[in-house]
């Protein structure tokens, strides 16, 4: 056997060390169920290279048509041909060989996957999953899920709002999906050119009812009405899925737009038969030819329910008394529907008589929700719970309805329509799901790297990684002395805005680049005109696409951060950190803040200025948390602002250990870890709006060197995602690696 295997690993592979992906964050599995089927024998093909998890073997394409695996009791066997190679146990995992490699997939009957792919014993059949990257892995969802063509004919925008809706749905479910209707239609190596496109421009857009990924249903038409989750199913209204008139859906014309069905009221004319002796005429005798899908579905449905018995046999003479809730129904209101059915039964012991000797009638009424009582008739004949007329006529009940499927959320010919008048896939979105957030989540490599060759440089490659698309509104702070834009991140993360950084006397040509990129329609600037003069003000003006610009600024830093903090808007909380410029505190607290919107108050050392300490009294803030030790707040500050809020204080012994002390206070989502120089700490100022969006801490670090502290944080953190503002002038690239060393 030793032969055997040396043999046959010879001809397949040759020994290299494992150089599969790691898993970031954003990788999702897969369960192939739909395609694939159930097989305890399934032959597979690798194109490109793969190694096999935990072993020195190598599959390569030069062996197509003759890799299978077989589900052996509890194991899963690898066989090449007719010989058996390994036994694997539980589980065998096929990693690409070179990272990202798009000419390397595992090919299953006619579907081509990306990948990793791992073969799993389910029962007594062989189960693949697929990981791969929630990007490749939505690029094989959405045009399975929306036709691609329809970004050829005016409906990219539909698209995009697709992308969003399944990134959104898969993110929270990224290790249990399927490939199947009960997730997403997932069909691999399947991409179109449209639908790559428009997740390359939505990358990591999802949408967030507060901090949590919304339930982003969607259907292929509403019929013109937007179901609330409590219509279709009954359950506790959501908020941002109301029901409404949807005039997009109203205006496209399909096959699925309007749908009908008649029930005979008389299914079985009684009154022909001998119902003393229905063995006479029981297997000839059946309900209305014109109502044959209708009855099989309800008798299908009404033993699945266990109202009837599988074993038993039913006759359906009449059917009467059918009625559906009509508009005009609110949100909160489940729509209803009843339906009164007689019929005919023969159980296990034989037919079912009255006390005359004669054939029992039976009646049952189905009262139920109108989404059920669609699946009881059958969901192609009522293709939604949308009724809007019923017809009582003499032989007949007709029911009448537009829409296909629940119409909750999206409907997607709608978000079609809208795209073809012009509107974009955040307008889309706002009018399905009202009250959520479009939000974009964090890049998929473990390790990044945001630098230029400047701090402005800097700022604009954090700008780029966190805003791929155009921004609304763009914050801008001066880059040379940066304690006017100390506080600038919360309002930056109130609007989903980057920050970036200019001269004082002139717009850099790279910032106003990518501002041009950006096109936003408002600017705020953070300072006067002594930190960021009239003519970088009348720089922007020039700019067609920015329609209004608003200086946020005081007579010094403090009034400034006050001023920062009114446009903020109200809070219950605040923070308290130094002014004094030299100190970094208020960046390290930058991230955390802004994703919360508490805004950050600058005082003196000594004593807070008379427009803090106004500002403290009209906002009457609940609790307040002085941000650095004593030697940056003093304890007469403290005692100042203790006469009107509880007061904390989170320091550590010098401005790294308070940066640490800040990642291990406050409750962080674990998603990513930013680090900044501690010496130099402007890079810090425009990172901390893309470190709030991914509700991440910026830690403090010097250039070579990590603290031991630091260290072990690193070494328990959950976060998978490391970003490094500033080139390796600002932190090195050992500390780089150190990072990935204790993460790992």
């Amino acid at each position: 056997m030793k032969i055997m295997m040396s043999l046959l690993i010879g001809i397949l592979a040759f020994s290299l060390s494992m150089q599969g992906v790691e898993a970031a964050e954003d990788t999702v599995s897969v369960k192939l169920v739909n395609y694939t089927k159930n097989s305890n024998d399934m032959s597979f093909n690798v194109y490109g290279s793969y190694q096999i998890e935990g072993s020195e073997i190598v599959l390569d394409s030069n062996r197509l048509n003759q890799y299978h695996v077989k589900a052996e009791g509890t194991n899963v066997v690898l066989y090449i041909g007719d010989s058996k190679l390994k036994n694997f146990g539980s589980a065998m995992k096929l990693v690409p060989t070179v990272t990202n490699a798009m000419d390397s997939f595992v090919e299953l009957g006619d579907k081509r996957y990306l990948g990793e792919m791992e073969f799993k014993v389910e029962g007594n059949y062989i189960r693949p999953v697929n990981t791969l990257s929630m990007e490749e892995y939505l690029k094989g969802v959405v045009p399975s899920e929306m036709p691609a063509y329809w970004g050829n004919n005016g409906g990219m925008e539909a698209l995009k709002a697709q992308v969003v809706a399944a990134r959104t749905f898969a993110l929270p479910r990224k290790d249990k999906l399927t490939d199947s209707q009960s997730s997403q239609v997932y069909k691999g190596y399947e991409w179109y050119k449209t639908t790559n496109e428009a997740i390359d421009d939505t990358a990591g857009q999802v949408l967030k009812h507060g901090a949590n990924y919304i339930g982003a249903f969607y259907s292929s038409t509403n019929g013109g009405m937007v179901m609330s989750n409590t219509n279709s199913w009954g359950s506790t209204l959501v908020p941002y899925l109301q029901s409404k008139v949807d005039p997009y859906d109203e205006k496209m014309v399909t096959k699925y737009d309007h749908w009908e069905y008649t029930l005979g009221k008389e299914q079985i004319d009684t009154s022909k038969l001998d119902l003393k002796k229905p063995d006479t005429w029981w297997s000839s005798v059946s309900e209305l030819s014109s109502n044959v899908t209708e009855i099989k579905n309800i008798k299908s449905w009404l033993t699945s329910k266990s109202k009837i018995a599988k074993t038993d046999e039913i006759k359906i003479t009449n059917i009467s008394n059918v009625s559906f809730t009509l508009p005009p129904f609110k949100s909160d209101q489940v729509l209803k529907g009843s339906m009164t059915i007689d019929y005919f039964l023969k159980n296990k012991d034989g037919f079912v008589f009255d006390s005359k000797g004669e054939l029992k009638k039976h009646t049952m009424t189905i009262q139920d929700s109108s989404y059920n009582i669609r699946f009881m008739v059958g969901t192609t004949i009522m293709k939604s719970p949308y009724v809007k007329s019923i017809q009582d006529k003499e032989d007949s009940i007709v029911v009448s309805g537009s829409g296909y499927g629940h119409g909750i959320g999206m409907s997607q010919y709608g978000a079609y329509q809208q795209s073809k008048e012009g509107r974009s896939h955040d307008q889309i979105l706002s009018f399905y799901y009202p009250g959520t957030e479009l939000t974009t989540e964090a890049s998929s490599s473990p390790m990044n790297r945001l630098a230029g060759n400047n701090r402005y440089e800097t700022s604009v490659e954090i700008s780029k990684a966190g805003w791929k698309q155009a921004s609304n509104v763009v914050v801008l702070g001066r880059g040379d002395l940066s304690v006017d834009a100390l506080t600038g991140s919360v309002l930056a993360k109130k609007h989903n805005a980057p920050l970036l950084l200019t001269n004082s006397k002139e717009l850099p040509s790279v910032v106003e680049a990518e501002l041009d990129r950006l096109k936003p329609e408002k600017v705020y600037i953070l300072g006067g005109p002594a930190a960021i003069s009239e003519k970088v003000y009348n720089q922007l003006s020039a700019k067609s696409y920015i329609a209004k610009i608003d200086r946020i600024s005081g007579d010094n830093r403090y009034e400034t951060s006050v001023a920062v903090a009114n446009e903020i808007g109200n809070s219950n909380q605040v923070f308290v950190t130094t002014g004094d410029g030299k100190s970094p505190d208020a960046l390290s607290i930058a991230s955390y803040a802004a994703s919360k919107q508490i805004p950050i108050i600058l005082t003196s050392k000594e004593k807070l200025s008379d427009d803090t300490a106004d500002y403290m009294t009209a906002s009457n803030p609940v609790k307040t948390t002085i941000i650095g030790g004593e030697n940056a707040v003093s304890n007469v500050v403290r005692d100042q602002l203790a006469t009107s809020s509880t007061v904390d204080r989170v320091a550590g012994a010098n401005r790294y250990e308070t940066s640490l002390k800040i990642a291990q206070t406050f409750d962080f989502e674990n998603k990513g870890v930013f680090f900044a120089n501690g010496d130099v700490f402007i890079d810090a100022l425009p990172g901390s709006p893309f470190a709030a969006a991914m509700g991440a801490p910026v830690i403090l670090t010097k250039q070579n060197t990590l603290t031991t502290e630091l260290e072990q944080y690193l070494k328990s953190t959950l976060s998978r995602e490391f970003y490094f503002l500033g080139g390796e002038a600002a932190i090195s690239k050992p500390i780089e690696e150190r990072v990935s060393t204790l993460t790992n």
